[in-house]
């Protein structure tokens, strides 16, 4: 196991030499010939574009240490691509327009494995560099991940190699592959790898800072636009009550000094509520930090998501909230106009009415202050009122929750009741049961005599109706009876046979012989159908028993397996459940339709988990995205979903909506399949086989036919997460792959 480890760690050092050895050489010559091509000097290029890596700088593309490599203080070295490191050289080829690549091209979007252009190649190669850093020393890549990936990346060396081509770079990259280990390289590999970390770190530090500033310019917006919206509000009531009630501003004023004081009161109490609990909160958010601090400082692991493309996006979406803040700032301001100009018109007309006003004032002073008083006795007594009704209330709920816990306890113990009644019932059945099972037989046997017995009165009938012909002269006015038959039966036989050789007449017993076939096969056919109808309930209990075990055993397995998520990529061993953190992320529904041109979809946000699975047309559903966007996570999602809606657990039902149960009840069976663990199996039936039946209780009792007799009845969802990181095994299947999308 020890040579294993080191042989993987071996091959994870190899790939970080191709790539930064090998492909550093290949981006510089990339970036040198295109200056080259243009008859344009590094420094003429970088005086040109010094804004826009000064804007690159300003967001934290760039760091202050690749800063000083473009724009050196005065007296120190001369820039050159040689002191360059790939990701600087990556950001330069990507960002600036002297460097000769396509403007247009988006360096966002997914990769399109059939686009082979050097921009892809090169957002491929940062792709590589990315996936590479961030596997731990510790563990390492197998052999057949190694070679996979050392193909693909030599590939597109190679197709990088164009312009003025690197000499010899077949033969330097398979010295990479096949030459000695030197440690020093090792070394100096690491700790470049550990800069690139830390400077995605801080990129993420930034990010966070961005993403608070943005919630909080968001947040003063639509405070500007309520305080707007308040204020003409305000207005409009202001000059619907100056127009209509002038004669009531005695009323209105004492109104408006009772509701200030009582509101002014309140306000206070709501305040200091406020207070304590912003100090409790922010206590928690204190030590949540402190805790968040702690664990990052001791993981310094992997970076989830491509720090350029993050940072181009927040300062996208940097720029249109301050576009939207100009333009509300714009409205504000018009707005504000608008209202000086009504207020203006306000003062006018409050300072006529004032005039009239101010000596009702005095008067209404006098008034107030004797009714204060009186206000004042009567909140006091208001205010004992209350707090005996309080204490009158407190009493009332203890009583309540005693009572509860009382009626609780009752129905726990009714609940066990009716448990125990319903064992006796269902024993009863049993009992029942057996006794009709007992009383078919009997009346089976019965039915058995009873056709025996109709079996001999043929055969009676028979007899006596060739004795009358052979006899001669019948008997009259007798009937004889055919239960007294029996006895001479076989004389009567031997008596037909004789007189019909004697008499030459040819007797057949082909009647008789023909209606003894028939009252056996109307016996068998009874006894088959009895026969049958026993089946058919033995098999059909059997299948309910086996549906409900499969189902048992599969909501255990899922909450076992995937019911927890890692706190986050830079804590490795600290899962959490779940639920306590996962939110449905952004989707889009999107569907081709044959009548419209090619390429053209329609895009339908997905609102609910029922969405995803509205379509009718198809009974396949891809879902792509990017790398770290939570594909793995959303399945994990759908499988406890399902779990809670066919095994729920009460103390889980506030995590789900009722949507979300609904769309899952749908679907009788679950069955979630890890692509990346299954490297031998092409079959869905072989994966869900060797990665789910193998797992569970009863694996024993599940065999392949009795699975597929059980999804040949049900509607059941099987989900293939990582389905392009999965490789059709070509040497144990005769079966062509299928190009598939990024799942």
């Amino acid at each position: 196991m020890a040579a294993a480890d080191a042989n993987n760690r071996v091959h994870l050092f190899r790939l970080q030499t191709l790539i930064i050895d090998g492909g550093l050489l290949i981006l510089r010559n990339i970036l040198d010939q295109n200056l080259h091509v243009q008859n344009i000097s590094l420094s003429t290029c970088l005086s040109t574009e010094r804004p826009t890596i000064t804007r690159l700088k300003s967001r934290n593309t760039i760091t202050q240490v690749q800063y000083d490599l473009l724009y050196p203080p005065a007296g120190g070295k001369l820039p050159s691509t040689a002191d360059f490191d790939i990701t600087l050289i990556i950001c330069l080829l990507r960002n600036l327009k002297t460097c000769g690549l396509n403007t247009k091209f988006k360096w966002n979007d997914p990769l399109q494995a059939t686009d082979t252009s050097i921009e892809a190649d090169v957002l491929r190669l940062k792709h590589f560099r990315n996936e590479v850093a961030h596997i731990s020393t510790t563990t390492g890549i197998d052999v057949k991940t190694f070679n996979l990936k050392w193909t693909e990346i030599e590939q597109v060396l190679n197709r990088l190699n164009v312009l003025n081509p690197v000499q010899n770079l077949q033969q330097l990259i398979n010295e990479y592959k096949n030459s000695s280990l030197d440690p020093k390289a090792e070394e100096k590999l690491l700790k470049e790898i550990h800069s690139w970390r830390n400077m995605e770190k801080g990129l993420e530090t930034e990010i966070r800072l961005v993403k608070k500033d943005v919630s909080d310019v968001i947040k003063e917006v639509g405070n500007v636009k309520t305080g707007v919206d308040n204020v003409k509000e305000e207005v409009n009531v202001v000059k619907k009550d100056l127009a209509q009630h002038f004669g009531k501003v005695k009323e209105d004023v004492d109104e408006v000094k009772k509701n200030v004081e009582k509101e002014f009161g309140k306000v206070k109490e709501d305040v200091n509520v406020v207070k304590k609990d912003v100090a409790i909160e922010v206590g928690k958010v204190k030590e949540d930090i402190d805790e968040v601090k702690k664990g990052v400082a001791k993981e310094v692991g992997k970076v989830k998501e491509d720090a350029d493309v993050v940072k181009q996006y927040v300062a996208e979406e940097v720029g249109k909230v301050k576009k939207d803040v100009d333009k509300v700032r714009k409205d504000v301001a018009k707005e504000v106009s608008k209202v000086k100009e009504d207020t203006d018109v306000v003062k006018k007309h409050v300072a006529k009415e004032v005039g009239k006003v101010k000596e009702d004032v005095d008067e209404v002073k006098k008034d107030v202050a004797k009714e204060v008083g009186k206000v004042k006795e009567e909140f006091d007594e208001v205010r004992k009122d209350v707090a005996k009704e309080v204490g009158k209330v407190k009493e009332d709920t203890d009583v309540v929750k005693k009572d509860v816990a009382k009626e609780v306890g009752k129905v726990k113990e009714d609940v066990d009741e009716v448990k125990k009644d319903v064992a006796k019932e269902v024993g009863k059945v049993k009992e029942d049961f057996d006794e009709v099972k007992k009383d078919v037989a009997k009346e089976v046997g019965k039915v058995k005599e009873d056709v025996d017995l109709v079996k001999k009165e043929m055969h009676n009938m028979k007899a006596v109706k060739f004795r009358k012909k052979f006899q001669g002269t019948p008997t009259r006015g007798k009937k004889r009876n055919v239960l007294r038959c029996f006895s001479w039966l076989p004389c009567l036989r031997r008596q037909m046979k004789e007189e019909t050789e004697t008499n030459g007449i040819e007797y057949e017993q082909r009647p008789v012989e023909e209606e003894d076939q028939h009252v056996k096969m109307k016996k068998q056919e009874t006894d088959v159908s009895t026969a049958v109808h026993t089946q058919h309930s033995a098999a059909e209990e059997e299948y309910l028993q086996k549906k409900t075990q499969l189902k048992d055993d599969l909501a255990t397995f899922y909450k076992t397996r995937y019911s927890t998520i890692p706190l986050s990529p830079l804590v490795e061993g600290h899962d959490t459940p779940l639920v306590d953190f996962y939110i449905l992320p952004e989707m889009n529904f999107i569907e081709k339709q044959d009548k419209r041109p090619a390429g053209e979809e329609i895009k339908t946000p997905v609102k609910s988990l029922s969405d995803v699975f509205q379509s009718e047309n198809s009974c396949e559903i891809y879902l792509t995205a990017d790398a770290g966007f939570g594909k793995t996570a959303f399945s994990k999602y759908l499988a406890v979903t399902w779990c809670q809606a066919h095994r729920p657990e009460m103390k889980y039902k506030k995590y789900f909506s009722e949507d979300s149960i609904t769309a899952m009840r749908d679907f009788e069976f679950l069955f979630l399949v890890l692509l990346r663990d299954s490297s031998d199996d092409c079959s869905i039936d072989d994966l869900i086989m060797n990665q789910i039946i193998q797992n569970l209780a009863q694996s024993s009792k599940m065999t392949l036919e009795s699975i597929q007799g059980i999804l040949r009845r049900e509607r059941f969802l099987i989900i293939l997460d990582a389905l392009d990181e999965w490789v059709h095994p070509e040497n144990k299947c005769k079966k062509k792959a299928k190009n598939n999308p990024s799942s």
